[in-house]
C-alpha cells in the first residue's frame, strides 16, 4: 500500500508513522505522533472479484475522475483478491474505491490473465463494512447511480442495489436473498446456490464489457459518441449494460443448463468460456452504447411506462421495457390456449408450436376439428387455421427480413427462436440494437411482428 502526499518529507513522516503503527511499535518523534493523533487512520481489507483477482490496483478514488491518480491512496491486491489500505477514518463513509484490471498485469483465478483492461467501482457509503469487496455488482450500482443522477435522479445506494439485483433475476428477499456488496465467491463456496448465480451473471457482465471494448478498439464503434478515450467508452459500454441487465440473467440461465455446465468441475467460467463467449455475441452483449441517453431510459423505471401506452417504444430503453408490452401479447397467449375447453386441447397447442406439422391440413382447415383426432377441440382447430396463415405470413417476412442474418433455417438459432409467440421480444431486439442491420426492421407493422413470432414457433412449416 503506497500513500503519497504533495511534499515529500510530510510523506516520509506519515509512512513512517504507519510502519510503526502495522509493527505495534510507537517512537519518540513528536512531529509524527501529532500527525498520528491528528489523522487517525483505519485499515481496510478490501476483496476485488470477478474470480478472485490478482493484482488489480485499488484507489481510493478522492477526486472521483475514475482513474487511479499516483497522489491517492492505492495499493495492489493478492493472489486471493485482498488489499489492505490505510484510510483516514473520518473519510471512511464518503470514500469511493476504484480497481484498475490492467491487461497484462492482473489475473483472475478462474479464467487466468486478463486479456483487455476493465475497472470497477463501489459507491460511497459502502466501505464501513467488515469486508468490503469491490466487484462487477457492485460496479453496476454505481452506474445506476451515476444514470439516475443524470436524468436528475436522486437514487440511494441500497435503491440501486435492489434494482441492480433484481433486473439479473436474483433474489432479493427472505433466507436466499443476495447484495451486489455480498462476497459471493465466499457465498458460493459456502453452498448458497443463488450465489453461485450472482457469480456467474458477474462474469458475464465482465465478458461483455471486455468484448465491447474491444469492438470499439477495433474501429466497429458506431455509436457516434464523438470522445473515444478508454474511460469514456468503458463508460458507455456500462450505460449499454445497465439497460441489458435482465438479458444478462436470461443468458446466464442458458449457460447454466448447457451441456458444459452440467460437465464442469467447478469452474463454469473456465470450462464454459467458449459458449459464455457466443451467447454473449448472440444477445447483442458486445455493443457500444452511445453514452448517458442509454442509462438515462433504463434507469428512468421507463418500463412501467410501455406498459401503460403499449407501444413498446420504451422497451429499447431498458428490458423493463419489455416485461411491460409482455402484457400485451399475453392476452393473445389466453386466445391460443383456449384450446384447453376440448378434452385434446394440448393437441391444438401443440399446432399452433408447429410441432404437430403432420397434421398439416387440420390446423389449416378446421374442418378435421370435429372430425379428426382433435374435433373436439372445435375452436381450438379454428385457432389453429389463424395461426398457421399469420405463419406462412411470417415465413414470407423472415425469409425478406431476417434470414441474411439468422439463417434460412431459424430453428438452428436458438437465439432467434426466444422470438416464438413473443412479437415483443422480437420489437425489443430491433430496438435494443438500432444500428446495423436490426434497423432496417423497425418499419414493420405490428400485425408483421405477430407473422414473425407465429413462423418462429412454427419453423417446420
Amino acid at each position: 500500500m503506497k500513500i503519497v502526499k504533495s511534499h515529500f518529507t510530510l510523506g516520509l513522516i506519515a509512512a513512517a508513522v504507519l510502519t510503526l503503527t502495522a509493527c505495534g511499535g510507537g517512537g519518540s518523534n513528536s512531529a509524527a505522533s501529532n500527525i498520528n493523533s491528528a489523522v487517525p487512520m483505519t485499515n481496510k481489507t478490501i476483496t476485488v472479484m470477478d474470480g478472485l483477482i490478482q493484482n488489480a490496483l485499488v484507489c481510493v478514488d478522492s477526486n472521483a475522475n475514475g482513474v487511479c491518480d499516483a497522489t491517492e491512496i492505492q495499493g495492489h491486491t493478492d493472489a486471493m483478491g485482498n488489499v489492505t489500505l490505510a484510510i483516514p477514518t473520518a473519510d471512511l463513509a464518503s470514500a469511493q474505491l476504484l480497481a484498475e484490471i490492467k491487461a497484462g498485469v492482473a489475473t483472475d483465478k478462474d479464467t487466468g490473465a486478463i486479456k483487455t483492461s476493465y475497472t470497477l467501482q463501489t459507491p460511497a457509503g459502502t466501505l464501513d463494512v467488515a469486508n468490503p469487496v469491490l466487484s462487477p455488482l457492485t460496479n453496476m450500482v454505481q452506474v445506476k447511480i451515476n444514470a439516475d443522477r443524470a436524468a436528475g435522479i436522486s437514487t440511494s445506494v441500497a435503491e440501486a442495489d435492489r434494482f441492480v439485483i433484481s433486473q439479473l433475476g436474483l433474489s432479493t428477499t427472505g433466507a436466499t436473498a443476495v447484495s451486489a456488496f455480498d462476497n459471493f465467491v465466499a457465498r458460493s463456496a459456502q453452498g448458497s446456490a443463488e450465489h453461485s448465480k450472482a457469480g456467474e451473471r458477474a462474469h458475464l457482465l465482465v465478458v461483455s464489457t471486455q468484448a465491447s471494448i474491444t469492438s470499439a478498439s477495433k474501429g466497429s464503434d458506431s455509436s457516434g459518441a464523438g470522445d473515444n478515450s478508454a474511460h469514456s467508452i468503458e463508460t458507455r459500454v456500462e450505460n449499454n449494460l445497465l439497460s441489458q441487465l435482465s438479458n444478462i440473467g436470461t443468458v446466464s440461465n442458458i449457460v447454466e443448463h448447457s451441456a458444459c455446465a452440467s460437465n464442469s468441475t467447478g469452474n463454469v467460467a473456465h470450462d464454459c468460456q467458449t459458449e459464455i463467449d457466443n451467447e454473449v455475441h448472440n444477445d447483442h452483449l458486445d455493443q457500444v452504447g452511445s453514452g448517458s441517453t442509454d442509462s438515462h431510459g433504463t434507469t428512468d423505471t421507463s418500463g412501467s411506462t410501455g406498459a401503460t401506452d403499449g407501444t413498446g417504444s420504451t422497451g429499447t430503453t431498458g428490458s423493463t421495457g419489455t416485461t411491460g408490452s409482455t402484457g400485451t401479447t399475453g392476452t393473445t397467449g389466453t386466445t391460443g390456449t383456449t384450446g384447453t375447453t376440448g378434452s385434446t386441447g394440448s393437441t391444438g397447442t401443440m399446432g399452433t408450436m408447429g410441432t404437430a406439422g403432420s397434421t398439416g391440413t387440420t390446423g389449416t382447415t378446421g374442418t378435421t376439428g370435429t372430425t379428426g383426432t382433435t374435433g373436439t377441440t372445435g375452436t381450438t382447430g379454428t385457432t389453429g387455421g389463424v395461426a398457421s396463415a399469420a405463419a406462412l405470413a411470417g415465413k414470407s417476412l423472415y425469409g425478406m427480413y431476417c434470414a441474411s442474418c439468422h439463417g434460412t433455417a431459424p430453428n438452428l438459432d436458438g437465439f432467434v427462436l426466444k422470438g416464438a409467440n413473443s412479437s415483443v421480444t422480437i420489437s425489443n431486439a430491433i430496438y435494443a440494437v438500432p444500428s446495423k442491420s436490426m434497423g432496417q426492421l423497425s418499419g414493420l407493422s405490428a400485425q408483421d411482428l405477430a407473422n414473425i413470432a407465429a413462423y418462429l414457433a412454427t419453423p417446420g412449416i
